[in-house]
């Protein structure tokens, strides 16, 4: 992993910090068979209502029972269980194409009870109806698109999934970084609105103070790869008009939120915000469970190709986290 973390330190060091040159290199997709090849899993169009709606896209078991063209027409019968995520990248870079490993692992995690190593498929597997569908939706970028625009795609998308399934319960928010900034925002938001919350919530490495000065911020600069020059760009992009403060999600009140599984490493420069952030919440009321993994950088999870066992451990906790909430909340009935 640390060759990894070195080589992502480099790239930000000789790219000229400019958003349409960094897209260039962080917005390329990930291809589809490389996800089936890691994770046998499935990558479909997802047809949600926007005006990018074409970039959105399923992910399901190979196995899964799940037919394209009826996803894209919304037809959602039968599936009590979608993880609806929200991509990372400094909110102004990535998309849902350029998280494809990342999250056809994490569809594989979820959809195998957190086991996606054992070779026992038939009786690994959850029965047909329980089997999950992950949900990776597109949100307009900064700068064309800054605060508090992208909360309002992710609302949009929301309130479509909501629609098709009838009931908030099965839907399990997830996302990495500046997405699991914006799942916290969108939840924020659904409760402004006396709109239903999801069953809960797994916030990856949460980029939630856009102000930070903590002491992480730069004890842990020589091991992580967030470059200072390309958070503080995004983070002004992002902001807008507003101030740091203002378009900070640690700043709301978390009263009423549903239960959250939150993941950060021990060497990455977000920690402390992070851990702040997890003890605010909890003062709110909220379950919080949180796991600092040793070692580990920002959005470790991105490193489960290496050698290293934190991130398969992250995942299956996830997994657990996942399989308990939709179990409160939906009840298997097949």
């Amino acid at each position: 992993m640390m060759m990894a973390t070195s080589m992502l330190r480099a790239l930000t060091f000789f790219i000229p910090c400019k958003v349409p040159l960094l897209r260039m290199i962080t917005d390329l997709p990930i291809p589809w068979f490389l996800c089936r090849l890691v994770a046998n899993v499935h990558i479909a169009p997802a047809q949600v209502p926007s005006a990018v709606k074409e970039r959105s896209e399923w992910c399901f078991l190979n196995q899964a029972n799940f037919k394209p063209t009826l996803l894209n027409e919304g037809d959602l019968a039968g599936v009590s269980r979608v993880l609806l995520y929200i991509h990372g990248g400094a909110f102004c870079l990535c998309n849902p194409r350029s998280h494809r490993e990342l999250v056809s692992r994490l569809c594989r995690y979820v959809s195998t009870s957190g086991d996606a190593d054992n070779r026992n498929e038939e009786a690994n597997a959850p029965r047909q109806c329980e089997i999950p569908l992950v949900l990776t939706i597109w949100y307009d970028r900064p700068p064309e698109n800054p605060y508090p625009g992208p909360i309002q795609d992710c609302l949009a998308a929301y309130q479509w999934l909501l629609g098709k399934l009838g009931d908030s319960g099965k839907i399990i928010l997830a996302g990495d970084s500046a997405g699991g900034a914006l799942c916290l925002e969108l939840m924020v938001k659904l409760r402004k609105l006396n709109l239903p919350q999801p069953a809960g919530a797994v916030l990856m490495s949460p980029w939630v103070d856009l102000a930070d000065a903590s002491p992480s911020m730069t004890e842990n600069i020589k091991w992580d790869y967030v470059s200072t020059h390309v958070a503080k760009l995004c983070a002004e992009l992002y902001a807008g008009h507003f101030t740091f403060d203002e378009a900070s999600v640690i700043n709301r009140d978390f009263k009423g939120l549903p239960p959250l599984h939150v993941t950060c490493g021990e060497r990455e420069r977000l920690r402390d915000q992070i851990v702040r952030f997890a003890s605010k919440a909890r003062a709110d009321g909220v379950d919080v469970s949180l796991h600092v993994a040793e070692d580990m950088t920002h959005a470790f999870q991105i490193f489960a190709f290496t050698s290293m066992p934190q991130p398969a451990r992250s995942y299956e906790m996830i997994a657990t986290f996942t399989q308990e909430r939709w179990e409160r909340a939906v009840p298997s009935n097949c």
